[in-house]
């Protein structure tokens, strides 16, 4: 359970694109549209506590804490290619270490295992 959780959480940021897995079934009520613009509020610290939270009444504490660590990790690759995340929003910073584009090869091969590792590691240390 704790992967499938972390995996939730990693697709969670992405709610905000009708091209994502999870955004292409949720949208806004209101408008009927995705939630914002990519990479907005659900790329933030704010936007994490508020969908983790939201998504953690349900669910056991244990259970939520390998949801926040799959969407930190999400948080963490965004953070590696050019574009970066807004971290602090509203405020409009991006935080970005420009070293891997989105869709590259480094990304696919390189990035991604990467993101596994960690996640791996994450869930071995939290389920001890």
């Amino acid at each position: 359970m704790p992967v499938v959780a972390a995996i939730l959480g990693s697709l969670l940021p992405d709610i905000d694109t009708p091209k994502s897995k999870l955004g292409s079934k949720f949208l806004c009520p209101i408008t009927e549209k995705p939630v914002s613009s990519h990479r907005g509020f659900t790329h933030s610290i704010v936007g994490m506590l508020l969908i983790v939270g939201i998504i953690g009444i349900p669910l056991q504490e244990e259970i939520t804490k390998y949801v926040a660590i799959g969407y930190l990790s999400h948080l963490i690759a965004d953070m590696l290619n050019p574009g970066g995340v807004p971290l602090l929003w509203p405020k409009k910073d991006r935080f970005r270490i420009p070293i891997i584009n989105t869709g590259s090869t480094a990304e696919k091969y390189i990035l991604y295992p990467i993101v596994l590792l960690y996640l791996a590691r994450c869930i071995s240390k939290t389920a001890q």
